[in-house]
């Protein structure tokens, strides 16, 4: 805008724009109009470019500025990675003119308010004073009043490393929430400098750090959705930057120990809560590292504040938790010896012993029955040493109860001893180390020879039934269990993060040497400012901000200008609108002076130069002193009224003249400064004037009146310059007010499109809440149906298993009060037969030897007396109104199947063996040749119908009756009529044989012998023979039975005559036949079937040398037998010749076959050893006899020499 002849000065925007890499357009625009900007030394020509081009682009452009200033914020977008304004320098060789040159500049973005604060560091850093002694050494104290440094949160936004829970939720930005950020932690290393205060948090904001986390992140873990890798990483991260704050302050107190107590916890819990995750989300190594470091540093703090007096509320768990976390190593003891008693007798402690002791002893139904009374913390603890104690429990019940090679042992059992969460597990369990299941899933085969011990790893799981239900009994989320029942209070809600920068972006004046984060540090060894500089930031300079940056070049100017005195300080111009008035004020003086006329005269000459000056002040007073609309430009203004403008025109009228006006204003104005001249004060002029008249005491006429046209014609001229100087005026005032409605309309637009924004921005932030709100009331309204099903649940099971276990409970009541009115009724039998027996032998003492001499009939006869046929009729009619009654409720008469397992049941507890849960039962039903006899044809088919309601005409008939859901009755029932075949009567177990009075008596004795003969020898039946008709007295096989009783082939049997044949009384005689011959069955057939590799093992490995061993010390000459080799090799191939008689005994031949009627019942999967039931057809062939005989002499030895 300015020329100048001589040599230009150096552009004051090259040392600005070289920190400034990516130039904004406004930036730029500024910098090219300042660098065109010259200065005019005196008495240099002014060249013709119009004064008015600067006042129409300059103020244009900043109207433009201060209106772009205002602009609403853009929506929001991804951000965009812009280049920083600020240099990259090197920490370590950067002089401190480069520091303070950076943090005199403003920050704008993250990246370059993070370069500000480090520069800051740095200068701290050249001007502390490090000691090099020990004894001088202090302890850093931090200062950080946030949960996150300043700095760190700076740098972690421009380098993209904020975490998912520390992201700001109002825009799409990648932005930091500096309200939730929690500062990083960060691994130290050797090349490391000291941190500073400021970035080390104090007690308070550790608190409030831990307070945060409790609070708002770790009861995330519970809502679904949450990545558990991601919490698990925040949190250990976050709680590690904790105790790294604690060690590099070394701090020790209360509130210090409970920090690391909860971090302490959190590990803890998630040794359980992440027990089943991949081990890319959850290192348990690491995890236990890292509780090893917290109670490490736990003894530590306990000893030292031990020693000032302060005793710790919680040292007794977490002493009990480093004993529970070292149960495998036992120099914990010694560490116990050293506490005080009071730690020593604590509960946790001594529950840590209890655990220690149980697994030392391998005491597995100990340990798991400790854990199921400890708290939650405990059991997740010792939740490590579950599979350890289970191998161990394992190996100890295979020795235990393993005598033979296989073992059933039920799988209940086994799940509550050894505290499986469910059947799954322990199946699980029990195949990796090489155990079978049942079929039926309910028992666990143990094997010897096919258990792995120990078995191999298995992957912990989480053991919700055990552990996690202790928690959530007492009802307590993950945060109350680390902060140890009662949560911290919310000390984060109202606390504002601490910022450095003001609103412009550049550093506050108390930031500068971080006072106002170190306001507690009494020394303040930080002054790094320039002595030759006043102490003044850079937006505190007012519009000088371009001066500050090239303070070298401007030095230089203003000592330049000073010398040469070309430089003219310019006052600052009045408002133009102010003065508006101040002309109409301006009055002639009464009397012209000698003085005032030259002034009059020559003023008209120098009109122009003094409107050309008027015209230039108003343009620079514009720029250098009005104000933007939106208030006093920042940063890129031009210099302050009270200081020299480096932009300031030298005044061209300003010379030693007498008639030099005033500076500034009107040249009609009245003179503000006492310097003007007078018309009584004639002036000392520095040097002679042209313009002089002389005074002369008197005028002639002529030129009086000639000297009056003047004044007339300078009068006129003074009015007309005076209307057009009110006329320009009123024009600028106009402009002015055009300008200001305008800024005016302007800044109502922006203020209206603020407010719209600000209320969205509201709208936007409370319908969030809103939504938040509603999906917490939701969530909570799941959590507690979830409860409250879970707690409906749970009551009524217990009602279920409470009301099973009464039933139980007096199911085994009336059990035992059976059980003793049977002891008591045959105790009471035994006495009366005691009682008698003693009263036969007393009468037998007391009666003399003596022979009678009559019959016993003649005796009888002698005693017989008329009266007693009257009784014994009596006694018959009862009994004929008696069996009415009973033909009455024969309608009513027990099921068949019952009667059967009622009399089996009697039968086994006579014998004195256990029920099988599977039994088999086959009756033979005996009947004369049914041709030509109706009446013995409709027996049978009465009989059928209560045999088998069903199908009466099934034959045979074959029913199945199951008592309970464990055992399970098979019964036949088989019809032959006369002779049968050998068939029929294959694995016979009972014979109801019928017979009739009008039969042939040798036709019934050889029917009943073929009958019994037809099956093989062993194992004997009952019989029940049934003679029906008037006379059965020559039917019934006297001879035919005691034979066959003689040669074992029927064990029992029982003869009944019925004359009176009716439907009730074949009835009645078939429940009371069945009833009776069940009761009586045979001992089942002492068969069993084994692999021979198990029969050889048992029998001359356990069997033979274990009964040896046992009666070695109790005879001397079996004692020195067993040590004689000879002997020893004689002994086993005789168990070995014995071992062979027994298993290829003929008589073992001789048991009956199984029925083939029950095949098709038979389980298709059977366990091994088995009864006879499940031989298969071959166990008779010979060839397989000789092979086992073959097999069986290989394992005799050869004979000793």
């Amino acid at each position: 805008m300015f020329t100048k002849p001589t040599s230009k000065k150096k552009e004051p925007s090259k040392p600005l724009s070289s920190y400034l890499k990516n130039e904004d357009d406004e930036i730029k625009a500024e910098l090219e109009a300042m660098t065109g900007l010259e200065y005019n030394l005196h008495g240099d020509k002014i060249t013709d470019t119009p004064e008015i081009l600067p006042k129409q682009s300059r103020p244009k452009q900043k109207k433009q500025k201060a209106m772009d200033s205002e602009k609403p914020p853009p929506p929001p977008r991804e951000k965009i990675e812009v280049e920083s304004q600020i240099p990259n320098y090197s920490s370590k060789t950067a002089s401190t003119r480069e520091l303070q040159a950076i943090i005199r500049q403003p920050g704008n973005t993250s990246e370059d308010r993070y370069k500000i604060l480090e520069a800051r560091d740095k200068l701290m850093r050249l001007k502390q004073v490090k000691s090099h002694t020990l004894e001088t050494a202090k302890v850093t104290r931090g200062t950080c009043p946030d949960m996150c440094p300043e700095k760190e949160r700076l740098m972690r936004e421009f380098q993209r490393q904020v975490a998912a829970y520390e992201l700001s939720n109002s825009s799409s930005e990648y932005k930091i929430n500096h309200e939730k950020a929690v500062k990083q932690y960060s691994r130290s290393s050797a090349d490391q400098e000291e941190p500073m205060p400021q970035d080390l948090r104090p007690v308070p904001s550790l608190k409030m750090t831990m307070s945060y986390l409790l609070h708002e992140i770790v009861d995330l873990c519970e809502e679904e959705g949450t990545n558990l890798a991601e919490w698990f990483h925040f949190l250990w991260d976050r709680t590690r930057g904790i105790r790294k704050d604690i060690t590099q302050q070394e701090l020790c107190c209360v509130d210090t120990v409970e920090l690391v107590e909860q971090c302490a916890r959190f590990h803890i819990i998630c040794s359980e809560r992440l027990a089943s995750e991949d081990s890319a989300v959850f290192d348990k190594k690491i995890n236990t590292e890292n509780l090893t470091k917290c109670l490490q540093t736990l003894k530590y703090m306990y000893h030292d504040l031990r020693v000032e007096g302060i005793t710790c509320k919680n040292e007794a768990e977490f002493r009990g938790y480093i004993v529970l976390l070292n149960l495998n190593n036992t120099n914990f003891m010694w560490d116990l010896q050293q506490l005080p008693k009071s730690i020593q007798s604590s509960p946790e402690v001594k529950f840590a012993i209890k655990v220690f002791s149980a697994i030392q002893s391998n005491n597995y139904a100990r340990f798991f029955k400790l854990v199921k009374e400890t708290t939650y913390l405990n059991a997740c603890i010792l939740l490590r040493y579950f599979f350890q104690v289970r191998a161990a429990g394992l190996s100890v019940m295979v020795k235990a109860f393993c005598r033979t090679t296989s073992t059933s042992y039920p799988l209940y059992e086994f799940i509550d001893i050894l505290g499986f969460e469910d059947e799954s597990e322990a199946i699980n369990f029990c195949e990796q180390a090489g155990l079978n299941i049942s079929s039926n899933e309910l028992n666990i085969m143990l094997n010897k020879q096919n258990v792995i011990l120990p078995p191999p790893t298995m992957e912990d799981s989480r053991a919700a039934t055990l552990i996690e239900s202790k928690r959530l009994k007492k009802g307590h989320s993950f945060g109350q269990v680390i902060a140890g029942g009662t949560m911290p209070e919310q000390l984060y809600l109202n606390h504002v993060p601490h910022n450095s920068f003001n609103a412009q972006g550049y550093l506050k004046p108390a930031a500068v040497n971080a006072s106002d984060q170190n306001s507690g540090i009494v020394e303040d060894p930080y002054e790094f400012m320039e002595d030759d500089i006043e102490e003044t930031p850079g937006p505190l300079r007012g519009d000088n901000a371009f001066k500050d940056q090239d303070e070298e070049v401007e030095e230089e100017e203003y000592e330049e200008a000073d010398e040469e005195g070309e430089f003219i300080e310019e006052e600052e111009e009045e408002d133009d609108i102010e003065n508006e008035e101040e002309p109409e004020e301006v009055e002639e003086p009464e009397e012209p002076s000698i003085f005032s006329k030259p002034t009059s005269i020559f003023k008209t000459g120098s009109k122009s130069q003094t409107d050309s000056k008027i015209s230039v002040d108003s343009v620079f007073s514009q720029k250098s002193t009005s104000d933007t609309p939106f208030g006093k430009s920042q940063g890129f203004s031009f210099a302050p009224t009270n200081q020299t403008s480096i932009f300031s025109k030298p005044d061209p009228s300003k010379s030693t003249s007498i008639f030099a006006g005033a500076s500034q204003g009107s040249i009609f104005a009245r003179p503000a400064a006492p310097s003007t001249a007078t018309p009584f004060q004639i002036p000392k002029p520095q040097t002679e004037s042209f313009f002089q008249v002389p005074v002369k005491p008197r005028e002639s006429p002529t030129k009086k009146k000639t000297e009056e046209d003047l004044q007339k014609e300078q009068k006129q001229l003074e009015e007309e310059m005076l209307r057009v100087e009110r006329e320009k005026k009123r024009m600028e005032a106009l402009a002015k007010e055009k300008i200001r409605q305008e800024v005016d309309k302007q800044a109502k637009d922006c203020a209206d499109l603020i407010e719209k924004e600000v209320i969205h921005d509201i709208c936007s932030t409370i319908l969030k809440e809103e939504i938040e709100r509603l999906k917490m009331f939701e969530m909570l309204s799941e959590k507690m149906a979830e409860d409250l099903i879970k707690d409906v649940v749970l009551r009524t099971c217990r009602e279920v298993i409470e009301s099973e276990l009464e039933f139980q409970r007096r199911l085994q009541q009336l059990r035992s009060n059976y059980q003793n009115r049977r002891v008591l009724k045959y105790y009471r039998t035994w006495r009366e037969n005691v009682a008698r027996r003693r009263k036969q032998r007393e009468a037998l003492d007391h009666t003399p030897v003596w022979l009678p001499n009559t019959s016993l009939t003649a005796c009888a006869k002698s005693f017989y007396r008329k009266d007693q046929d009257l009784v014994i009729q009596n006694m018959r009619k009862r009994r004929r109104s008696k069996t009415d009654t009973d033909e009455s409720n024969l309608t009513f008469l027990v099921p068949v199947e019952t009667k059967i397992y009622k009399g089996l049941k009697e039968n086994a507890k006579t014998l004195d063996v256990d029920v099988t849960s599977i039994m088999f039962w086959k009756v033979v039903i005996s009947w004369p040749s049914l041709e030509d006899r109706v009446l013995l044809s409709r027996h049978k088919n009465i009989m059928n119908q209560y045999l088998c309601p069903k199908n009466a005409s099934m034959e045979p008939i074959i029913k199945t009756y199951k008592p309970n859901p464990y055992e399970t009755l098979n019964m036949c029932f088989k019809h032959c009529e006369g002779i049968p075949s050998e068939n029929h009567v294959t694995g016979m177990d009972a014979l109801f044989f019928i017979a009739s009075s009008d039969e042939d008596p040798k036709a019934v004795a050889r029917r009943l012998s073929r009958t019994v003969l037809s099956r093989q020898k062993l194992q004997p039946i009952p019989l029940v023979l049934i003679i029906l008709g008037s006379e059965p007295q020559g039917v019934e096989p006297t001879a035919e039975l005691a034979s066959l009783v003689q040669s074992e082939y029927i064990s029992e049997y029982t003869i009944h005559h019925e004359t009176a044949i009716d439907e009730g009384t074949i009835l009645k005689l078939t429940q009371t036949a069945m009833l009776w011959l069940a009761i009586n069955k045979s001992p089942p057939a002492p068969l069993e079937m084994d692999y021979l590799r198990d029969v050889v093992d048992a029998t001359l490995t356990d069997e033979l040398w274990l009964r040896i061993s046992g009666h070695a010390p109790f005879s001397e000459s079996l004692t020195y037998a067993i040590e004689d080799p000879k002997f020893i090799v004689e002994l086993h191939n005789e168990a070995v010749d014995r071992l062979i008689d027994i298993i290829l005994d003929p008589e073992s031949m001789m048991y009956t076959d199984f029925p083939k009627e029950f095949e098709g019942l038979l389980p298709k999967e059977f366990d091994v050893p088995c009864t006879h039931e499940y031989f298969d057809d071959g166990w008779k062939n010979e060839e397989n006899r000789e092979r086992v005989e073959r097999t069986l002499e290989t394992f005799k030895l050869k004979p000793w020499p």
